[in-house]
């Protein structure tokens, strides 16, 4: 499963979250963008972090720590790396609504511009 880095229900549905010359912009197939700042927005909601592991990573990991270090590889191979997804609620000022799901690096850049 992957990170939508995008709207997931709501307001907005299957626009994308993009960040361009330090904006952060919800785009969609039409003009014009929505620009994620204290301007526009009332208030967020952080609804969920969730800690995603990944599956082929994990075995990749164990194969290979089997293979120099035997059982012991084998299972801190499956200690694989986790990917931190999070479900932001946005409430616009205009009065609609959207569920975001974004990963660490844009979480950090919307809760930036949010403070």
């Amino acid at each position: 499963m992957s990170v939508k880095n995008g709207v997931i229900a709501g307001d907005y549905k299957g626009y994308d979250m993009i960040r361009f010359f330090g904006k952060i912009h919800l785009m969609g197939i039409l003009p014009p963008s929505i620009v994620i700042d204290k301007t526009t927005v009332e208030r967020y909601e952080v609804v969920d972090k969730n800690n995603e592991t990944s599956i082929s990573s994990a075995f990749g990991r164990a194969a290979a720590g089997s293979l120099l270090f035997g059982p012991i590889g084998l299972a801190a191979g499956f200690t694989a790396q986790k990917k931190n997804i999070h479900t932001i609620a946005l409430y616009f000022k205009d009065g609609k609504k959207s569920l975001l799901e974004v990963n660490d690096a844009n979480y950090k850049a919307i809760m930036k511009k949010l403070f």
